[in-house]
């Protein structure tokens, strides 16, 4: 059976990264992201714990529209905007 992402309800691969919660659904990597974690020993054992109901609570209001190439699109945008502020400091 396919693993669905709780957060997106797009497919999770059986090679690709997925994150069991507590009550037995998954999260994508990219949902992860979006709810705030980081990928720490602490982070997943808090998911280990959570429900797919309070996952989603985490979960920005458009996290279905956000897809793994707009958030890849963000983060280098926010690296690059740390890397001018810094130089200029």
């Amino acid at each position: 059976m396919a693993k669905i992402c709780v957060g997106c309800e797009n497919k999770i691969g059986a090679l690709s990264s997925g994150y069991k919660l507590g009550d037995g659904d998954y999260a994508c990597k990219n949902c992860f992201k979006l709810a705030g974690y980081g990928g720490s020993f602490a982070d997943l054992k808090e998911l280990k714990t959570m429900t797919s109901v309070e996952f989603k609570k985490r979960l920005p209001a458009d996290a279905g529209e956000v897809n793994a190439k707009d958030l890849h699109k963000s983060q280098l945008y926010n690296l690059n905007k740390m890397i001018t502020l810094h130089s200029y400091a």
